[in-house]
């Protein structure tokens, strides 16, 4: 793979070989110098890793490990610490994933996809384009354009409280919870519901930066699970819930605010000193 340099992206099926190790040495060499530099390159990265993880995690049969060089290791990730398994957000008891007793074990490349929605979501992403395709169940990850449906949800709405999308394929936006990520910035775990069964077919992570706009992290749009037998609000769960799981580790996802933190923070509109 020639050519490659810091203002050259390399194609996306070469950044996922390269996050699963795959990649010929002088071939890995030069994408960690691009990646080294290149902080969009870098997030993305650490999420296939994340993802890639949790979906070797997935499978029955023992998967060979590929080792990766330590000297690429530190060069992409800097020698940084990733977010502790304790550090990732307790969501509220009705809310529990529960894991479901058939599991939709998916391949490691639909994991990776699934962690940051689709690698099309992450294109607009990183070229700057930021639409809002909620009536299409795909969030692009990037910045959220004020006034937009999700825009409101993450600046408006407590968690647990839908919002509805009118339109041709109606959905229903809700936040799971809240939280703060490594940084201290406040982050919002929120998910697509789906029209017919009620249960989210997309979910997300967003934060707020310091000008007050929200951030798309990462998205998963889950697998499609068997229609549930009642019409109640069914939670991810399975392999779901570990897509989103790693989405929350991946940003270093502290404990759910309580309710009156959130309710503080509402008020204030998100208004508060870093921790």
């Amino acid at each position: 793979m020639s050519g490659i340099s810091r203002d050259h992206w390399p194609d996306d099926e070469t950044l996922v070989a390269f996050a699963d190790g795959a990649l010929a040495v002088d071939e890995a060499e030069k994408v960690a110098a691009f990646v080294a530099g290149n902080e969009e390159a870098r997030r993305f990265v650490e999420l296939l890793r994340a993802s890639g993880d949790l979906a070797k995690g997935a499978y029955d049969a023992a998967l060979v490990e590929t080792q990766a060089d330590a000297r690429l290791a530190k060069l992409i990730l800097g020698g940084g610490e990733g977010a502790s398994s304790s550090n990732v957000i307790a969501l509220p008891p009705q809310r529990s994933r529960t894991p479901a007793a058939q599991r939709w074990a998916l391949p490691m490349a639909a994991a990776i996809a699934l962690i940051v929605g689709t690698v099309g979501g992450f294109e607009f992403g990183r070229r700057g384009v930021t639409p809002e395709q909620v009536a299409g169940a795909d969030v692009a990850v990037g910045p959220v354009a004020r006034g937009t449906a999700l825009a409101t949800l993450l600046d408006e709405k407590p968690s647990g409280v839908a919002l509805s999308v009118p339109g041709a394929l109606s959905r229903d936006l809700m936040v799971v919870a809240s939280f703060r990520d490594a940084k201290g910035r406040i982050c919002r775990e929120f998910e697509i519901l789906g029209s017919e069964s009620g249960g989210p077919v997309t979910a997300g992570i967003a934060c707020r930066n310091d000008g007050g706009i929200w951030h798309v992290e990462g998205a998963a749009q889950l697998a499609k699970a068997p229609e549930p037998s009642a019409q109640d609000f069914s939670p991810a769960s399975g392999d779901d819930a570990a897509a989103i799981e790693g989405l929350l580790k991946a940003v270093g996802a502290k404990p759910a605010l309580s309710k009156d933190e959130e309710e503080s923070l509402l008020k204030k509109q998100w208004k508060s000193s870093p921790q």
